[in-house]
């Protein structure tokens, strides 16, 4: 059995029959017929460099240079590594604020008020109703109203005096969430505040009623974007959809939206940010990326992930792309220099990530802005090779002179996942003449709220760079021709595994017995390989039903992205149940958040396989149906086709 039939990786969210991927995870379907492990995501500007960035609500680029805007400042940074430049922002921002270009200023709407930014801070140039959202866009094809903000159930056209032209006004159940322009009209997007049906206005901007109306089956829209010749837009059911003539049309869902007995809404602006922000979604060609806030309000749904999603409209896949993570770029002059071994701090590196000198200073065989790829000597010392090629090789780079002046920047890997305190924020697509270091190549770049593995709430702007990273990828179903069926063995083709700590883990599931997955544990590490759990955690009795040989996915705390499997059945010797895992990385004493599921590892193929780029992997499962799961660590590993050998069993 090939597997996809057609060569083509598809992935619909409704459920675990159709399409041919179930759910994944920090992967990367940009490839025809290929599966890639995602580029490592790290935070370029964050609240442990800069105290004041709190919640991000937009990112706009401005005068040379992006701005991200907080509910409390903005700041000023570049992809080529310049230090941020702090904003001052009046007192009143807040979730319902938003930020947009327009007449060569950066304007920005408080909870009541309209201020712009154009070298200085012009605070108070439109009285504005509070406690309500007030998204802005550019109407483009009007001569001199422009400026298009959101209010109540209105919309305000400004000029750059900020007299205002003609009105569009709402029903007084409807109010304004998010505005698109395309095509010499103003697309309306709306919350009906009575939890009736939102719907989308559209407004040519000549008088004060819209031109046509479209119902959405929603109570919220989210956002919309220009996409293509139309309109794209995401609502608080979970669909993805475009505007085709008078009315809406899906394109993708989430997982959310097939699953009737969850809740995925927000109910208050100035509480928490919805789901997805106005500015939380943005079109690279063809392709929709979201910033997505995963938490669903009832029920537990795993893959309703958090982060960066992205629908692809050439394969009509809706997938999970990126976590956010708490990892920050590191700035650092190295203290000592012995046979080309470079000493750090703490450095939290692995093999094989990259290393960007920022300035030679006196160091010989080395040049400024070139990307480098460490070899870990130790916690505080490095080797560099020019690529990971050479690395595996052991060919080194050979560095003279002494330390003084030098200084390098690296992202330490230590966070792959964050599920707990989560909110969406920004994005914007990169422009493309914005220079950037060589290593932080990335399509967009956005923005959240997520915890450290500490629990230490975190913001930070996020980007992708060349390191270790840990992804998945699981198929849905795939149901016996017959009443069960002999699964014998699994071929697949892969490309990657060339350094000594990559490896794809392959696993398979053959029952769902006790409705695994199961809701959220809570645990400490007592040791790297053992999990204890918490007294007085309401999980605490449903630790008797994991079993020897169970997945355990890590979504927090420490050890989070990881999955690992139980060895034995937990136990409970005294007041706390006690659980083995197969792989050594926990911390003592640190937090860890947890679910189990019925996925059983077959194995584990390192880099020792790499001159073959196949596998073959025995299975001898007898079943109904049976599931795959192929987990990838490393950098950019990729696998394509798969050849499933089976045979009848009854």
């Amino acid at each position: 059995m090939k597997i996809p039939s057609n060569n083509q990786w598809t992935q619909v969210n409704n459920g675990d029959l159709l399409g041919v991927l179930h759910e994944t995870e920090n992967v990367n379907l940009d490839k025809e017929g290929v599966v890639t492990l995602s580029k490592k995501v790290f935070s370029r500007v964050d609240s442990d460099d800069d105290a004041n960035l709190s919640q991000p609500i937009a990112i706009v680029y401005y005068g040379g240079q992006y701005i991200i805007v907080t509910i409390d400042n903005a700041f000023k940074f570049d992809l080529g590594g310049s230090t941020t430049q702090e904003i001052t922002l009046t007192s009143d921002m807040n979730f319902n604020s938003d930020a947009i270009v327009c007449y060569n200023r950066v304007y920005l709407t408080t909870d009541d008020n309209l201020d712009y930014y154009d070298g200085s801070l012009n605070a108070g140039n439109k009285v504005l109703t509070t406690s309500v959202p007030h998204p802005m866009e550019v109407f483009d094809s009007q001569v001199t109203y422009k400026l298009a903000v959101g209010n109540v159930n209105t919309v305000l056209l400004l000029d750059s005096s900020h007299s205002t032209g003609a009105t569009l006004t709402l029903p007084v159940e409807y109010q304004v969430t998010t505005l698109a322009y395309r095509n010499g009209y103003l697309y309306v997007g709306t919350k009906h505040l009575n939890g009736g049906e939102a719907k989308i206005f559209v407004w040519d901007g000549a008088t004060g009623s819209a031109d046509f109306e479209i119902p959405t089956g929603a109570s919220e829209i989210y956002s919309l974007k220009p996409y293509k010749q139309t309109v794209a837009g995401v609502s608080n059911i979970g669909q993805v959809f475009i505007i085709s003539g008078n009315a809406i049309q899906q394109i993708a869902a989430f997982p959310i939206y097939y699953n009737q007995y969850a809740v995925w809404d927000n109910t208050a602006y100035l509480s928490a940010p919805p789901k997805v922000l106005n500015r939380g979604m943005v079109t690279v060609g063809d392709d929709i990326y979201l910033n997505v806030d995963g938490t669903v309000d009832s029920g537990f749904i795993p893959e309703m992930k958090h982060g960066l999603w992205v629908f692809d409209a050439q394969k009509q896949s809706l997938y999970h792309r990126a976590h956010s993570s708490s990892d920050a770029s590191v700035v650092e002059a190295a203290s000592a220099l012995s046979s080309d071994t470079l000493t750090l701090s703490t450095h939290n590196l692995k093999t094989g990530d990259l290393v960007i000198v920022r300035g030679v200073g006196s160091l010989t065989g080395l040049n400024t802005g070139k990307r480098y790829y460490a070899k870990v000597e130790s916690a505080t010392t490095i080797k560099l090779a020019q690529t990971r090629k050479a690395l595996q090789a052991g060919n080194y780079v050979t560095i003279g002179g002494s330390v003084s002046g030098s200084n390098f920047s690296y992202t330490p890997s230590t966070n792959y996942s964050s599920y707990q305190n989560v909110f969406s924020g920004p994005l914007i697509a990169i422009n493309p003449v914005e220079p950037f270091f060589l290593g932080w190549e990335t399509p967009v770049i956005w923005a959240s709220r997520l915890q450290d593995i500490d629990e230490n709430i975190y913001y930070g702007v996020q980007g992708f760079t060349e390191g270790w990273n840990i992804g998945r990828a699981t198929t849905q179903r795939i149901y016996s021709p017959n009443i069960t069926e002999t699964w014998k063995t699994l071929h697949n083709y892969f490309e990657g595994l060339n350094l000594d700590n990559e490896e794809i883990i392959v696993k398979v599931k053959t029952s769902a017995k006790h409705g695994y997955p199961s809701p959220i544990f809570k645990g400490v590490w007592a040791s790297s390989t053992q999990i204890n759990s918490v007294a007085g955690t309401t999980d605490d009795y449903e630790w008797n039903d994991i079993e020897d040989g169970d997945e355990v996915t890590i979504v927090d705390g420490y050890g989070a992205g990881y999955t690992v499997h139980v060895s034995g059945s937990p136990s409970l010797p005294a007041s706390t149940w006690q659980m083995t895992v197969d792989e050594s990385i926990g911390t003592l004493n640190g937090d860890v958040y947890f679910y189990v599921d019925k996925f059983k590892k077959l194995q584990s193929i390192d880099n020792s396989r790499n001159d073959q780029d196949l596998f073959e992997v025995l299975i001898d499962a007898k079943s109904a149906w049976i599931q795959l799961k192929i987990e990838m660590r490393g950098y950019e590993i990729e696998f394509s086709l798969f050849d499933l050998i089976h045979g009848i069993n009854k």
